[in-house]
This record gives C-alpha cells, structure tokens and sequence, in this order.
C-alpha cells in the first residue's frame, strides 16, 4: 500500500544517523517519502509548499533554535492534523558567572527552559502536548559541553538538558471558512390549514384583584390586506375595576398628630441656656412661660479664656462638635488647658 503522507527532518547538525530517518519512517509509516533538512539554524524558511507533510521532526543541538518564527514555519509546512516532534536543549537553572564567561552573552541570551518552548508551542497554535523520551542520537554542541565546573556540576547538575516534545496542528487551517445554514420560518398562512391566516388570540381581564388572562375563542377569519402576520391582543375593562379610597385606609391612631419630645438638650432650641426660637415648636416656649427659671444663660468668663475646660471633650475641637448650649459657641478650635488667644480681627464687623 502507497503512504498516504510524506514526512521531513529538519536539523542543525551536518549530519543524521540512518537509524533516526529509520524509526520516523517506521512510527509514521513514511516508506521512502521522507526529506532531511541539515544545518537548518542558517535557514530562515523552508524550501516546501503549505501543507506539504503529515509528520515533522526538528532536531536542535543548541537551546533557542526553535523560535517563534521557526515554529511557523514548521506550522506552515504541516498538513492540519499533522505530528510535530522536536528536540532542543533547554535551561535547568540560571548560568553561573563561569558559565557566562565561558559561553559568552550572545549565548546566554539564547537559553531557554522547557516552559518557553512550550509557551512558544501554545502561541503557534499546537495542541495536544506530549512529552518523549529525547533521541540521543540529537547531541549537544560542541560549545554547549565542558561548560559547567565540576564543582558546580556536582551539586546544582550541568546548566542544559534535552528536551523533547510532540504536538499536533489542529484539523482546520488559517483562513478556513464555511457557511452557516439558515433556517427560513414559515409564514402563518403557510401554516394554517387550507391557507387560512391563524387568529389571534385575546386576553382579557376584568377583575384587579383577581386577574385571569384566559384566550377567548377565535374570531371569524378576516382577510388582511397589508399581509402581516396574526398579533397577541390584550384588553382590560376600567369600567368594572374598583377602586379603593386612600383615606379609608387610615386609622384615627394615624390621623392623630404624634407629639414632640420634649427635651431641653435635644430639642430644636438648643440645650439649657439658650431662649426658645422664635417660631418654636417643640414645647420649649411652653415651658418657659411656665418657669422661667428653666433657663439658665452660659457666659463666657475670663478664666474659661484662661483655662478652658471641657466636661464633654469635644468643646476645644470647634463648633461643628459643641452643644448648642456652649460657652465657647462662635470661638475657633482651641487645646483645652492653654489660654485662648484670639486674632486681632476677631472682634471687628464684618464690611
């Protein structure tokens, strides 16, 4: 039987050993349909149509060949639905200073950990990830080896090691398209039997407290001239509703007007040593008629500017925190304890 696909090898080395293209002929079932590709981190395309094989193996002998350029074209090359298996070194820690010196940062820049090249895999639009034993036969670089001192190699491992992977490209292609079928609805003369129109379903209801929408039966077919379909009708009778007075609802409890505390600390007027407002309304006039003595005046004295004090607290923090019946009311903020000094300007009348 005739493979079905062609399969290609692409690496950075001069050259492969027979048993790779061997093995991927035989796990893919290839025949002779496979191209090899060498030295390919001097080339910056492939030189093959779109979709031109079912399975790619890249194999890399230094970390940072397999770019997100280079995954592109591989993409680019391989059929949808195809397999792609590559091969690279891979970063296991940071590079030392030796390390660095050795290699050089040209070098080091290239580095790259096995989450990179996954990530650059995911980007390029690879899915179902699985990780394979890494071929021997893909080596290490001449300058990739000897790297690491054997101090360092003995306790953190040596600074790269292979890493393989195979993935799929998904079934459909960049630019696929296909069109979406439309259901057409049926108009409700089609519908109906003998191309009579359906008609219209009413509701009605007459009762507010109990509303019952309910479908009347139908009404004589009538020919329609502007060919619209049937509609949903609702109707209501107000005729028939009862209304309910407002004023039936309330008691003679709520009809009452409901007293005012009278207390001289809360109340609109102030605490004790203020006189009641003039339009007064919370019983405070009232109250003085009856006893005068119930009012006492605050004044300010000399050693309340001296020493101020403040049985409350808040007295020294300014008037928007003073009672209405403090001596301090009309003063700025002051320490309690310290004499009160005012401006020059305190006293004099506003222009």
């Amino acid at each position: 039987m005739a493979p079905s696909k062609a399969g290609l090898i692409v690496t950075t080395t001069q050259s492969l050993p027979f048993s790779v293209i061997g093995n991927f002929q035989a796990q893919f079932s290839l025949g002779s349909a496979v191209h090899v590709v060498t030295q390919a981190g001097q080339l910056g395309t492939l030189d093959a149509e779109p979709s031109s094989f079912g399975a790619v193996l890249s194999l890399s002998d230094v970390p940072g060949h397999h770019t997100d350029a280079f995954l592109a074209e591989l993409s680019r090359v391989l059929q949808p639905g195809g397999t792609l298996q590559l091969q690279e070194p891979v970063a296991r820690r940071k590079a030392s200073q030796d390390e660095a010196k050795k290699l050089g940062g040209a070098l080091v820049s290239r580095l790259q950990t096995q989450a990179d090249v996954e990530r650059l895999l995911l980007l390029a639009g690879f899915s179902a990830k699985e990780n394979i034993p890494a071929l021997p036969e893909g080596g290490l670089a001449k300058q990739w080896t000897g790297i690491t001192p054997a101090s360092i190699g003995s306790i953190q491992g040596p600074l790269v090691q292979p890493f393989a992977v195979k993935v799929q490209k998904p079934q459909w292609s960049t630019g696929t398209s296909f069109a979406l079928k439309k259901k057409v609805a049926k108009s409700a003369a089609s519908a109906a039997p003998n191309g009579a129109a359906k008609a219209p379903v009413r509701l009605s209801a007459t009762d507010m407290d109990d509303v019952i929408m309910a479908p009347q039966p139908p009404a004589p077919a009538v020919p329609s001239t502007s060919g619209q379909s049937s509609v949903w009708k609702m109707t209501m009778d107000d005729d028939d509703a009862e209304l309910v007075d407002e004023d039936a609802l309330l008691t003679e409890e709520d009809m009452v007007r409901p007293a005012l505390p009278n207390n001289p600390v809360t109340d609109d007027c102030g605490a004790s040593g203020r006189k009641a407002c003039k339009n007064c309304t919370c019983g405070r006039a009232e109250m003085e008629e009856a006893d005068p003595k119930t009012t006492v005046k605050a004044v300010l004295t000399s050693d309340l500017l001296e020493n101020p004090q403040s049985a409350c607290g808040s007295c020294g923090l300014g008037d928007a925190f003073r009672c209405s019946g403090c001596p301090y009311k009309g003063l700025p903020a002051f320490r309690l304890g310290e004499k009160i000094s005012l401006p020059t300007s305190f006293l004099t009348a506003d222009a």
